[in-house]
């Protein structure tokens, strides 16, 4: 798929010529994993995730290399990343060392960094009809067919969700991102 992705790339970089390009990678951060959505204007280029390691010593490196690794494939003009809290304080320092490992690998791909609030993002699904994550997920494989065979069933209370839906949260996120800054260009 990364090999396909890249091709694609790299022709509508081409293809592009003067024009303003508008690529967003899109993510979301959970415990051991994140998703990831690129965006080329309004369409859905790829997507995918990535797993952490479960050690704090080797956190650093070990998202700076995954992070490098999309921003070097990709190379977006935004990295936007939704918010997130957990009800442990570790979890929310190991969001906020992953957040900044974002921030600097950006920064040094020149590529701008939002942090998206979780609220924004379900609010304007709500507009939509659209109060759960499964709604929200059909609702993106609807718009994003591509997608589709990807949705999981709706998960019963006592199951864990889907690990499939980072991806679906990464997409939500970055078409929140777009239609909320549609006029706004994004360049790398």
């Amino acid at each position: 798929m990364a090999e396909r992705a890249e091709a694609s790339i790299a022709a509508k970089t081409i293809d592009a010529g003067p024009q303003v390009r508008r690529r967003v990678l899109a993510l979301e951060i959970r415990a051991s994993r994140m998703g990831f959505a690129v965006f080329e204007d309004m369409e859905l280029i790829d997507w995918g995730a990535k797993s952490f390691l479960q050690t704090a010593n080797s956190l650093r490196p070990y998202v700076s290399a995954r992070i490098r690794a999309l921003l070097t494939t990709y190379c977006p003009g935004i990295v936007a990343v939704r918010e997130r809290q957990y009800f442990s304080a570790s979890g929310n320092k190991r969001f906020a060392t992953i957040l900044d490992v974002l921030r600097r690998e950006a920064k040094e791909q020149r590529a701008k960094f939002k942090v998206i609030s979780a609220n924004s993002v379900e609010q304007h699904f709500a507009k939509r009809g659209c109060t759960t994550k499964h709604e929200i997920a059909t609702n993106l494989s609807r718009r994003f067919e591509h997608l589709s065979w990807k949705l999981p069933k709706p998960r019963k209370v006592y199951e864990s969700e889907a690990p499939i839906m980072a991806v679906f949260d990464a997409v939500a996120t970055g078409f929140d991102f777009l239609e909320r800054n549609a006029d706004i260009p994004i360049t790398s």
